[in-house]
């Protein structure tokens, strides 16, 4: 059974899917899809996301326990349920694997972060990116964004400078990032889930922070004259 499907097709599992957006636009996200539906088209990127079955899951209108109501379609709901429900990746092709394995990785980060988020510093998640790898961070820096060019920086003078390997790509997404004209060009204080293999555009920065919860500017606390 093919495991990748396209906006406008039918529905054959009811279960948990992974949504891919094309040219990643926006984070990878599960949803639920019921069998008989058609798979909906993105409102950014139409008929270019895809469906990535993770697992069936009966929907909860054909299970006995919970509906009266009886056919082949239940049956053959309730003999699916019961197989497991896990997905069959040889039949996704490699590009479409990879995708699947960064968009697990982000959804159990996205999971994780319901905890406190670790407080780092630019240095630290620059000289020690893997030891950060996957970790929900809190982290201060001069921020600019701009095409292709979306980064947090250790400095103000690395922006100005050019110094790419002391910054850290930011995944913004058009829906969370509001007051991005607010931001940009400011030391800002971000909490998200920090990726020390996805580098951003052309791969040129020390890593990534994605599923961003919070994103302000940074006023420091004003240090009393001494006496």
């Amino acid at each position: 059974m093919a495991e990748e499907y396209k906006p406008g097709e039918e529905v054959e599992h009811s279960g948990i899917y992974i949504v891919l957006h094309y040219l990643d636009h926006a984070p990878a996200h599960e949803v639920t899809c019921v069998y008989g539906s058609k798979f909906p088209e993105c409102a950014d990127c139409g008929d270019k996301a895809k469906f990535v079955l993770i697992y069936t899951a009966q929907d909860v209108a054909s299970n006995a326990h919970f509906s009266t109501f009886r056919s082949h379609t239940c049956t053959a709901e309730r003999a699916e349920a019961r197989t497991g429900g896990s997905t069959h990746t040889a039949a996704l092709t490699p590009q479409t694997k990879q995708q699947m394995r960064n968009a697990r990785k982000q959804l159990f980060a996205a999971r994780r972060s319901a905890r406190q988020p670790h407080d780092v510093t630019m240095v630290q998640l620059i000289a020690n990116p893997d030891s950060f790898d996957g970790e929900f961070i809190r982290v201060i820096g001069f921020l600019r964004l701009q095409f292709e060019g979306n980064v947090l920086y250790l400095h103000r003078e690395d922006y100005e400078r050019s110094i790419l390997g002391n910054g850290i790509w930011v995944d913004v997404t058009s829906e969370g990032w509001k007051q991005d004209h607010m931001l940009d060009s400011k030391y800002v204080v971000i909490e998200g889930v920090f990726s020390s293999t996805s580098r951003g555009h052309m791969g040129a920065w020390s890593g990534s922070i994605t599923n961003i919860r919070r994103a302000e500017v940074w006023f420091p606390a004003q240090l009393s004259e001494p006496h």
